[in-house]
């Protein structure tokens, strides 16, 4: 079951909170990768298979409150490495619970592409769409987004990403041009007479 292991917050001015969540999916699942060029030049490319392996992801957001009301900036995911720091004991007592420690990230950025998991652009889009919606609320839905992302690739049946339906898109478009003829168009107009 896809949890929230770890919640950090940061105070960044008088307005925003960076929050930090680590989520656990409980088990290993393939981060398919795509890559996208800054500029635009071409279309996005998604990298093939051994795809990189993880359970852990983080969801950072970006909190905006004012006038006591609480709406989201800006919200990502990324997938990551992470371990629990061993519990600190004396004498056999438990002082304090280990803490959670992001070692990883599997996401790379370089100075013309970024390769990011592929359904990183959907919780962009997700946060434009509920910035309205509470940080409990969007957590809930976003934890709620992942378990299901992950459930359709565990069941062999996987969602699409919003970056994959805009290739498929693009593809059918590029092959529906490449395979019928010119089209001739009439650019006479009947006219009828008065």
């Amino acid at each position: 079951m896809t949890d929230i292991i770890h919640h950090e917050h940061q105070r960044i001015d008088r307005k925003h909170t960076f929050h930090s969540y680590l989520v656990d999916l409980g088990e290993e699942i393939d981060i398919q990768q795509v890559m996208e060029y800054q500029w635009k030049i071409r279309s996005s490319l998604l990298l093939k298979p051994p795809h990189p392996k993880t359970r852990y992801f983080e969801i950072g957001i970006r909190e905006v409150r004012e006038k006591g009301v609480s709406s989201i900036d800006d919200m990502e995911i990324c997938p990551v490495t992470a371990k629990k720091r061993p519990d600190l004991r004396i004498w056999g007592f438990l002082i304090r619970h280990g803490s959670w420690i992001i070692t990883g990230k599997i996401y790379t950025k370089g100075t013309t592409t970024e390769i990011q998991w592929v359904y990183a652009d959907d919780f962009h889009l997700f946060a434009i769409d509920h910035a309205q919606d509470g940080l409990t609320t969007i957590m809930e839905q976003a934890v709620l987004r992942i378990d299901e992302i992950a459930q359709s690739i565990k069941s062999g049946y996987r969602t699409y990403s919003h970056t994959e339906n805009r290739q498929m898109l693009r593809d059918a478009f590029r092959s529906m041009l490449e395979q019928s003829p010119g089209i001739a168009i009439n650019k006479t107009a009947m006219v009828r007479q008065p």
